[in-house]
């Protein structure tokens, strides 16, 4: 129960985490008010998460390594239906509203909204290759290490191609970037927007939404894949 008290503390304390858990969608947030659906796993992993959330930089790596995969999966695939079904589509009204207030007074809002439709179909592609490609493996890797599917053909040389691809991708993936740097153009260039509340309200959206994804490229790139070839290697 301590730790139902502790995830509510962290919520209480920072309404902005409330968006880790909307991912899970009543499901998970049942569990906070009954502990028979409680999991003590899932929940430590979310008060990691964050307990980092605003220094995703410094995130414990080496103590998520320590969680089973099932629930790293599990918390990498939420993510995904969480920013294609909600996040992106929260950002783009909050934009909307903002550009048709005071878009005469600043045309750039024009513009941050024709950015944010190009970033939005990038993070689509991104995750549609993720999905595509990463998620089946980890999900074959998963079942086989619980002997619960029946022998498959060992490739793992191709497979470990297909890790190290998904590791340059994200090398030369310029979505996290992207956001930083737009957002100083737009506040340096434009200094006067600082006054609009509506913007401000945005500009803490773009800089959650960022600390969000940094921490879930981060579980991908130095847990989930680690741990994929560690597997692969084994076989």
């Amino acid at each position: 129960m301590a730790a139902i008290e502790k995830l509510k503390d962290f919520i209480c304390e920072d309404p902005r985490l409330e968006v880790i858990l909307d991912r899970y969608n009543a499901h998970f947030q049942a569990r906070l008010v009954d502990p028979q659906l409680h999991s003590d796993l899932e929940t430590a992993f979310l008060e990691l998460i964050f307990q980092y959330f605003d220094t995703p930089a410094s995130l414990n790596i080496e103590k998520l390594k320590s969680f089973p995969l099932d629930i790293i999966l599990s918390y990498l695939k939420n993510t995904h239906t969480y920013y294609l079904e909600k996040r992106l589509l929260e950002i783009e009204l909050s934009i909307d509203r903002v550009r048709q207030k005071y878009g005469d007074d600043y045309p750039v809002l024009h513009t941050v909204k024709l950015f944010w439709s190009k970033f939005g179909s990038d993070l689509k592609d991104h995750i549609k290759e993720e999905e595509h490609k990463l998620f089946p493996l980890a999900e074959v890797l998963m079942l086989k290490s619980q002997q619960q599917c029946p022998q498959r053909k060992v490739y793992s040389f191709p497979d470990l191609g297909l890790l190290n691809d998904i590791l340059k991708e994200h090398e030369d993936d310029e979505l996290e970037r992207g956001i930083t740097l737009f957002m100083e153009y737009i506040t340096h260039s434009h200094p006067d927007l600082k006054k609009v509340l509506s913007f401000n309200v945005l500009a803490l959206q773009l800089e959650t939404f960022l600390h969000d994804l940094e921490i879930h490229r981060r579980v991908e790139e130095e847990v989930l894949i680690p741990r994929l070839t560690e597997m692969l290697w084994s076989e």
